[in-house]
């Protein structure tokens, strides 16, 4: 639903009194006690009604409308994990600027970046609980994973040479 933005002469007026409204509709609903001090809060939060609107509607589980003429808020759904890849683009190239590569020359690259051989994890790590068996099941999942006198550890650390193996 799309709520009229009222026009008070500033665009921060308009914007405030949209969200004032907004804010004033979900606490009908939802908190009537808190509209007498909804000024006071509005007050507090000036520069961020968006953001105590949001707050407002996560609190009492309602979804967010748009005021009309002030921005799509639809686009927050997906927000954090879409400017996580904006930022990192956004410092790709802030960095292939600074370091003065021509555009031909960062096409190279990305493409380089996406054939090259990646490193292998540096730690794997898998911790298991097994103070709930029993001593006899123990013992038998202990045989079956050292093998005859240790044979299948020797031959895991010789695959692994230079890592640490608790076993």
């Amino acid at each position: 639903a799309v709520v009229p933005a009222a026009t008070t002469g500033s665009p921060v007026g308009s914007l405030r009194q949209a969200y004032s409204e907004l804010i004033r509709e979900v606490y009908r609903e939802h908190n009537p006690s808190k509209l007498d001090g909804l000024d006071k809060l509005l007050d507090k939060y000036l520069g961020q009604e968006q953001n105590l609107y949001l707050t407002i509607c996560k609190k009492y589980n309602v979804k967010a409308k748009d005021p009309e003429g002030l921005g799509d808020l639809d686009w927050m759904h997906t927000a954090e994990e879409e400017l996580s890849r904006l930022l990192e683009v956004l410092v790709s190239f802030v960095v292939l600027h600074s370091a003065g590569l021509k555009q031909d020359d960062a096409k190279g690259l990305a493409v380089w970046e996406q054939v090259r051989r990646k490193a292998p994890p540096r730690l794997l790590s898998h911790c298991f609980e097994l103070s709930a068996l029993a001593e006899s099941q123990f013992e038998t999942f202990a045989k079956e994973l050292h093998g005859e006198d240790g044979a299948r550890v020797r031959r895991l650390k010789d695959k692994c040479l230079g890592a640490e193996l608790n076993v």
